[in-house]
């Protein structure tokens, strides 16, 4: 957003990211790494700052 002289979050980089296991009768952990989220500010509109 240039008026507002921030700098684009797309793609968003994220360096790791771990989801954890739960309790049930089935355990899945996952853990990913460096990945790159694309679309998180499609249909974004910014009203009030």
């Amino acid at each position: 957003i240039r008026s507002l002289r921030l700098l684009p979050i797309e793609p968003l980089a994220v360096d790791r990211v771990t989801i954890g296991e739960n309790g049930g009768a089935v355990a899945l952990k996952q853990d990913y790494r460096n990945i790159k989220l694309y679309g998180l500010t499609k249909g974004l509109k910014v009203s009030d700052y």
